[in-house]
């Protein structure tokens, strides 16, 4: 995939070095990406396009590797989103389905027939992240790594400062095994 640079393969790669849902990448806009000399970001919340599956579904993810490569080399077809061409502007809605299927076409075409989808990648994320010892609750709990439903009790306190995050992320990112 690193000799591939299109919008598709920028999705695909954003998909399995962040554990990002399909829909939520599709609705990614440009301000919601932070890259900076000292950490990088993305900045997940509901927008009038995308809504998120679950409220905790808020919540920042870093940026590393590929991922961070492809953003900060992307040539700009648009000032708003990252994905344009899956935004349904007339019906204010990501195109997840086509985005989903194109990813999943390409999977395919470079691996078999028989491989995974790409909505895999958020669950080999949490494996990633699980092999280099990140904590359960920095996974998995609301506005965290993945955004899964927490329990309540979980829900006190405050969410991982992101320079640790970021840590496990590269940490997952640099881990051969998986």
């Amino acid at each position: 995939m690193k000799n591939l640079d299109d919008d598709l393969s920028r999705l695909i790669v954003l998909l399995m070095d962040t554990g990002m849902r399909v829909n939520e990448a599709c609705g990614l806009r440009w301000g919601d990406v932070v890259i900076n000399d000292d950490i990088a970001f993305i900045r997940l919340h509901k927008n009038p396009f995308r809504r998120l599956k679950t409220k905790n579904s808020e919540r920042f993810i870093p940026l590393v590797g590929l991922a961070l490569t492809k953003l900060s080399n992307a040539k700009r077809c648009s000032a708003e989103w990252v994905f344009p061409r899956y935004i349904n502007l007339d019906r204010k809605e990501t195109k997840n389905d086509t985005a989903s299927a194109s990813s999943n076409k390409r999977i395919r075409s470079i691996l078999d027939a028989g491989s995974a989808t790409c909505h895999g990648f958020r669950h080999t994320m949490t494996t990633r992240l699980r092999n280099v010892e990140c904590p359960e609750d920095v996974r998995k709990v609301r506005k965290e790594c993945l955004g899964w439903v927490a329990s309540i009790s979980a829900q006190y306190g405050t969410s991982t400062d992101m320079h640790t995050k970021t840590d496990y992320y590269n940490q997952a990112y640099k881990l051969k095994d998986w």
